[in-house]
């Protein structure tokens, strides 16, 4: 048989080394490509001896050189492997693609999923799986290997395979699928393991001997892939299932940020744009922010993880901006208890596996500030270790509210609207995640057209995570006492914080038992500023909080309360 792109016969007949070869119960078939044996012509080839097999027990094997997967317009969707894909080694039998995993808009669209799709029983071995797309002005989301988007209940392995891509390079995002990946080396700019699928029964992984290199700086520059603004990769992302690592390593380098959207400073994983790469981690149970969190986790099927004998090591010039990098980051009290881990060594000192919950929740520091306008600056705090900073601002309503600025260039993004206490003065809560922190850090009320009379408190807090926000309320009462309105947080472990704003001169002020006022309240003083006073408390189960303000005098007294996620 022969057609535009390939040959079959039962023999060799004295022709050139076949590019793939079917043996079914014994019976070989030869396959060639037709023509000038292009690298696509070749993966025709391949393709139709593939197409042929019938059983998983089946072997295609194939030759030497180069198999051009194309684009997907070209030659179709994914390689469908139902069946053993047995190559010549790494290096010497490479499939080459330009495919995505995904359709974007421009040329070329393609079928959702990867290059090379498994199928049950699939036994892929001894090849190179390289994903390569041209530089273009559309996001590129290239996969390699894995399950497409509608096979479930598949198993399939892996084994002495060369994975590269610059989007999702072993692509395992539908569920109910077992898969075995041993030997391989893995490389890619964003995801370079996704294990389990948003709906459906878990997955099950078991990953040995294979080498992670997260290589962000090979993505392309659009989209949301590694070399966007705020860059970075992770070694296996998973939203649940059962996951076994042994003897593998991790080499994962990140990048310096080179957004400029607000806030200052904090461009580098607040780019104003959803990415998929604001950090660079070993493995996360983290999911982007841009899909909602949590999403498709369920406490009743955790993530298990199993790790042995494992290697984290980032990368030589891989920054650390106190941000997010960690060996291993698990966002859930819930997925922590599930993890084992024996006989690794990490990026931490002395080779310790930097945990995204190494350091517990704290307060470092605190500071105020007051004064009729601005600019009124606090004294100097040493703010190093922390990556929470949250600021409760006072002001006279009607008037612009006063920036509020660091010695850091810190930027601060605002909770909600001011919360107007009565006719005269605004509370409101800002907050600064993963800003630059150390010694001699001050804090400063800005200037404004007309008197502020601004009262400003700040607590710097470690162990909080990335988009840290979680829920606000609030609310103003005329009188000695004020509650903020009831809050639930989304998470067990969260940060509570709670502030109140008030006009009148305070004997004393007190906050539900529970929370703590590190650093006093900032009292109200007749043409000089309101009051103001900020306490916190780590809660442990998601409970309601409607937390209770109480003074000495009847005043218009705002109060409101916030909630952040936290690590531990």
């Amino acid at each position: 048989m022969q057609s535009d792109m390939f040959m079959v016969q039962t023999s060799l007949q004295f022709k050139p080394a076949p590019d793939a070869i079917l043996n079914h119960a014994g019976v070989l078939t030869y396959f060639w490509a037709s023509g000038t044996r292009t690298p696509v012509q070749r993966a025709a080839a391949v393709t139709a001896a593939l197409a042929a097999s019938s059983s998983t027990s089946d072997v295609v094997t194939v030759g030497v050189g180069d198999f051009d997967l194309g684009d997907g317009t070209a030659n179709g969707g994914p390689l469908f492997v139902a069946c053993e894909l047995a190559g010549q080694g790494i290096g010497i039998t490479r499939f080459l693609n330009q495919k995505r995993i995904y359709d974007v808009t421009g040329p070329p669209a393609i079928a959702f999923g990867p290059a090379i799709a498994a199928h049950n029983g699939a036994y892929i071995h001894d090849l190179s799986i390289i994903g390569s797309l041209p530089p273009d002005a559309y996001p590129s989301n290239n996969s390699s290997t894995g399950f497409d988007n509608i096979t479930t209940g598949a198993t399939a392995t892996w084994r002495r395979v060369e994975m590269i891509a610059d989007g999702w390079t072993f692509y395992q995002w539908t569920r109910g699928c077992n898969y075995t990946l041993d030997q391989c080396t893995i490389t890619g700019s964003r995801l370079l393991v996704a294990h389990s699928g948003s709906s459906g029964p878990l997955c099950n992984g078991t990953i040995t001997g294979c080498t992670f290199n997260g290589l962000p700086d090979t993505g392309h520059p659009t989209g949301d892939v590694g070399a966007q603004q705020s860059g970075g990769a992770i070694g296996i992302q998973t939203r649940g299932g059962t996951i076994t690592v042994s003897n593998c390593t991790f080499n994962m380098h990140g990048l310096v940020g080179i957004g400029s959207s607000p806030p200052p400073n904090q461009a580098y994983w607040y780019t104003g744009i959803d990415s998929w790469c604001p950090r660079t981690i070993g493995i996360s149970d983290k999911i982007p922010d841009d899909e909602g969190a949590p999403y498709a986790f369920d406490p009743a099927s955790p993530l298990v993880l199993n790790l042995s004998n494992c290697n984290f090591a980032y990368m030589p010039g891989s920054p650390d901006h106190n941000l997010y990098h960690f060996d291993v980051e698990l966002e859930y009290a819930w997925s922590r208890s599930a993890l084992t881990m024996t006989g690794c060594t990490g990026s931490g000192t002395a080779g310790a596996v930097r945990k995204s919950w190494d350091a517990g929740p704290a307060l470092i520091a605190g500071a105020s500030a007051a004064g009729p306008n601005g600019p009124t600056t606090t004294s100097a705090i040493n703010t190093t270790g922390a990556n929470l900073i949250v600021i409760s601002l006072s002001w006279q309503n009607g008037i612009t509210q006063p920036a509020i600025s660091d010695s850091m260039g810190n930027g601060y993004i605002a909770i909600s609207s001011p919360l107007l206490n009565g006719a005269d003065v605004n509370t409101q809560l800002f907050y600064c995640y993963g800003g630059v922190v150390g010694a001699g850090h001050t804090f400063t009320i800005g200037n404004t057209t007309g008197s502020n009379y601004g009262a400003m408190k700040v607590l710097a807090f470690s162990g909080s995570t990335f988009y840290p926000f979680d829920q606000f309320t609030g609310q103003w009462t005329a009188g000695v006492s004020a509650e903020t309105g009831s809050l639930t947080p989304l998470f067990d472990n969260e940060l509570i914080v709670t502030s109140v704003g008030f006009e009148a001169a305070q004997a004393s002020l007190s906050v539900d038992s529970g929370f703590v006022q590190p650093i006093g309240y900032v009292n109200y003083v007749s043409g000089n500023n309101f009051g103001n006073g900020i306490a916190y408390f780590f809660q442990r189960p998601a409970t309601a909080d409607n937390v209770q303000w109480s003074g000495k005098n009847t005043t218009n007294i705002g109060a409101c309360i916030a909630s952040f996620r936290r690590m531990t």
